[in-house]
């Protein structure tokens, strides 16, 4: 049983962990267990097992703790150039019968601005799936991020846009592996000119280029910390 989260929560844990309700081994539980704790919407696990002596096994209960609905982070990079540029993040967290999370990016500078969206749903399904649609948009200003009052020499004008958008969609290969197809289209624009003689009145090139990418990704992940591991193995096709 589980407790600390709603009946809509409640059916989710089950769904992952035992949802036929039968009994289980601990070699069984063990994987759904983690596979719970390590989901987004999930800070903590507080197991109490209870032996059944009519029975001759244990009753598990479990108490969930949430994680927060809202967090916001931000940050930046400050120095004597002209490319400071703020960091604003946030991600909401929307859990029931279903886990997700929708999460927002931006950066904000003179010559650096972008700004992602994303949206991962966790599915309750047999064996570990999730779906990620995500857009991302990215502008460096290589005139206005370098030039500067102490500039003797006019820098080039370029201006560079980036956009795509897709979708991930990933499954669990046992404990250690993942099996990721991701779909997405893309759009770059460049705006140029051929050289250093012009003002506010002219006309600038534009290069423009639009394409379709997928990729299939197969990883296996065992090492022991995600920085300065000392042991296991990473192989990423």
């Amino acid at each position: 049983s589980f407790d600390g989260i709603s009946e809509s929560e409640k059916t989710y844990c089950e769904r992952l962990v035992n949802k036929h309700n039968e009994p289980l081994t601990a070699a069984e539980l063990k994987p759904r267990y983690f596979r719970l704790y390590a989901d987004n919407n999930i800070s903590g696990l507080f197991p109490q097992a209870t032996y059944d002596t009519a029975h001759r096994n244990f009753d598990l209960a479990i108490k969930v703790k949430r994680q927060r609905q809202l967090e916001v982070r931000f940050g930046g990079m400050f120095s004597s150039r002209p490319i400071n540029t703020g960091m604003l993040s946030g991600s909401y967290n929307m859990f029931g019968r279903k886990s997700s999370q929708i999460e927002g990016t931006g950066y904000f500078g003179k010559f650096y601005t972008a700004g992602q969206l994303k949206w991962r749903t966790d599915l309750s399904s047999r064996t570990p799936l999730y779906v990620e649609p995500v857009i991302t948009l990215n502008r460096w200003d290589y005139f206005s991020g370098f030039s500067s009052f102490f500039d003797e020499v006019k820098p080039p004008y370029i201006v560079s846009k980036e956009i795509w958008g897709g979708a991930n969609v990933g499954m669990a290969l046992g404990t250690k592996g993942l099996l990721r197809f991701d779909a997405k289209y893309a759009q770059n624009k460049d705006e140029y000119y051929q050289n250093g003689n012009f003002d506010a009145s002219d006309t600038s090139d534009v290069t423009e280029f639009k394409y379709v990418t997928t990729g299939l990704t197969l990883e296996r992940n065992s090492l022991n910390r995600k920085q300065q591991p000392n042991s296991g193995e990473l192989l990423r096709l």
